[in-house]
């Protein structure tokens, strides 16, 4: 005898239902994943470009000595062609060629007095270069004599600054062109290389800068979020209100001895 045998389904509407849920919560959720993933990249090139810098460096001074023996005043093209000479680049600008930069990238000054704009053109002031990862990096010598400081209180490091480093992690036909999200800038100074906003940076002060003024609440950020990203290794301060309180806990204020992230 033949025996019909029924199989339980879903209806179309029940299927359709499903999909609508699974779509909801992928839209909730997938910016989200992609922000973080994006965070987490930006981090790991600052990080990576930050060591290449200090490793070039190292072998600029094994090359040439120390900067007192360059002579009377440091210049911006000595500097970029001596400090760029070990480091593999894709496009050498220099202070002539324009490409390396998007014409929305801005070289703040290391005194903070003025900044630098439009270093995509042919006569900037600027030695720019694209590194062999990508990267932009441009490099300005404000003070000749390395006699500029970070503030007072600060370290014998950060009493001799000659300049300013900015380097553009997604090159100049990607991102934002703004400080903190993809442009991050460091102080050149006699003795290495020191991202801007540190600890005891008392001209461009973490808390001040970045929270307060830095990438989320302003058109240009700020380059005072470059420690934070070398030393913490996050992108949290977009986290955070304009007096560094995370905004998903409460209970922490960003600072740099013992609220370092806002998870």
């Amino acid at each position: 005898m033949n025996k019909t045998l029924k199989q339980k389904a879903f209806t179309l509407a029940e299927t359709l239902i499903v999909m609508g849920v699974i779509g909801v919560v992928a839209a909730l959720t997938i910016p989200s994943l992609s922000n973080s993933t994006n965070d987490k990249d930006v981090v790991a090139k600052v990080r990576k470009n930050h060591t290449a810098l200090e490793d070039a460096f190292g072998r600029m001074i094994a090359t040439y000595e120390e900067f007192d023996s360059w002579g009377a005043n440091l210049t911006t093209n000595d500097l970029g062609k001596r400090l760029f000479g070990s480091m593999k680049l894709t496009k050498n600008c220099d202070t002539t060629v324009s490409g390396c930069f998007s014409a929305d990238a801005n070289l703040i000054k290391s005194d903070g007095s003025t900044s630098i704009g439009s270093l995509n053109g042919t006569s900037s002031s600027v030695y720019r270069v694209i590194l062999a990862d990508g990267a932009s990096v441009g490099i300005f010598v404000d003070n000749a004599t390395c006699t500029a400081t970070a503030g007072s209180n600060v370290s014998q490091d950060l009493k001799e600054i000659c300049g300013t480093i900015l380097v553009d992690v997604d090159g100049p036909s990607k991102g934002k062109s703004k400080h903190g999200l993809d442009l991050f800038t460091y102080y050149i100074t006699k003795k290495g290389i020191y991202p801007v906003g540190t600890a005891d940076d008392t001209k461009f002060k973490f808390k001040e800068a970045c929270t307060q003024k830095g990438a989320p609440t302003t058109a240009t950020g700020s380059n005072a979020c470059t420690a934070w990203v070398v030393y913490n290794a996050n992108l949290d301060y977009k986290k955070a209100d304009t007096t560094g309180k995370c905004l998903s806990n409460t209970n922490k204020t960003l600072d740099f001895t013992t609220n370092t992230s806002c998870d």
